[in-house]
């Protein structure tokens, strides 16, 4: 007598989807890590691109503008600080305007992201900006050149990117991540853990010392 096939034969057996590795960097699938899913997962904070410093005191040497200034009574340590307390101000609007970007559009696609974990992350990006752009600003009042500082500072944010992220799949790199300015900022997913004080206050101590020297190394440099 003729019968049904049996139903497990027709049906595949279900089969239990293999989790997909962590992308570089860590985090999980949820906002305050990595967005989008397979081949398209990236981070939601990436690092940002080297702030403008190079210009503040460079290029205007560049553009003949650092003469003048300089013909006034105020001294190279002076300007060098007024320049650092406007790089400061720039990042910190850039920062705050970023923020509220980020919980207007994790109010409106359901992120879950509370204003906590947003000023954490936006503060974590402003921290790494800060030590780029004042990387930019010593090098560029050190020497003189724009395309200098501006190479300078591209090079260390993405060596510091790079380092955090492959000391996570090579073993030869791992002693090389606690001073990373990225890892020391951003490699705790700040925007799922919160800021980590230590590394914030280690990169701005860092910044503050580069200030410093650059205030040396311009007061004694001849202009170009």
């Amino acid at each position: 007598m003729w019968r049904w096939p049996d139903s497990s034969f027709i049906a595949p057996k279900p089969t239990t989807p293999t989790p997909a590795a962590p992308a570089p960097g860590g985090g999980g699938g949820g906002a305050g890590g990595w967005v989008g899913g397979g081949g398209g997962r990236r981070p939601l904070l990436a690092p940002p691109p080297p702030p403008p410093g190079s210009a503040a005191i460079a290029g205007e040497e560049d553009r003949g503008g650092l003469e003048v200034t300089l013909s006034a009574p105020i001294s190279r340590v002076q300007v060098l600080v007024q320049r650092f307390i406007a790089l400061v101000i720039g990042i910190v609007t850039l920062m705050l305007a970023a923020g509220a970007a980020l919980w207007i559009f994790s109010a409106l696609l359901d992120m879950g992201l509370g204003l906590g974990a947003i000023a954490s992350g936006a503060a974590a990006l402003a921290i790494f900006g800060l030590f780029t752009g004042t990387i930019a600003l010593a090098v560029g009042a050190a020497t003189g050149s724009a395309a200098v500082a501006r190479g300078t500072a591209a090079l260390v944010a993405v060596a510091s990117y790079l380092i955090n992220a492959l000391a996570q799949v090579t073993s030869a790199l791992r002693p090389a991540r606690p001073i990373s300015p990225y890892y020391l900022v951003l490699g705790n997913e700040p925007l799922a853990h919160g800021l980590r004080l230590a590394g914030a206050v280690s990169v701005l101590a860092a910044a503050a010392a580069i200030t410093a020297a650059a205030s040396i190394l311009f007061a004694r440099r001849d202009l170009r």
